[in-house]
């Protein structure tokens, strides 16, 4: 009896122990899912990080170098456009008003001369 005691708990921490060892393998590749994700991360953010300098390089201006960034370039084609803008606004009123004197004229003297 003492014996089938002892051979049932035997077959039952060697259970155990199959069921430990399932879990550390288990734990185990876990771990290194985790680990591979993590360097998967990492460079990812590197990548980013490199990108992001790269393109604040593009959108800012860089005194040391004397490169005009995005921003400057397109805040001056901002204030050129408003300036053409404003120009040919300009440039309308006085072509409109210079073709209603031509044509008022030119009423005139057709009344004048056919009349």
């Amino acid at each position: 009896m003492l014996s089938a005691l002892l051979t049932k708990q035997s077959e039952q921490l060697n259970a155990q122990a199959d069921i430990l060892k399932e879990m550390q393998e288990q734990q185990k590749k876990t771990s290194i899912q985790l680990l591979n994700q993590a360097a998967e991360f990492s460079d990812f953010r590197n990548s980013q990080e490199l990108y992001n300098f790269k393109m604040m390089n593009y959108l800012q201006d860089d005194p040391s170098s004397k490169n005009e960034g995005l921003v400057s370039k397109v805040s001056k084609i901002e204030v050129e456009l408003s300036g053409i803008k404003s120009d040919l606004s300009k440039k309308y009123a006085v072509f409109s008003v210079g073709a209603v004197a031509i044509v008022t004229t030119i009423k005139y003297l057709v009344s004048k001369i056919f009349l």
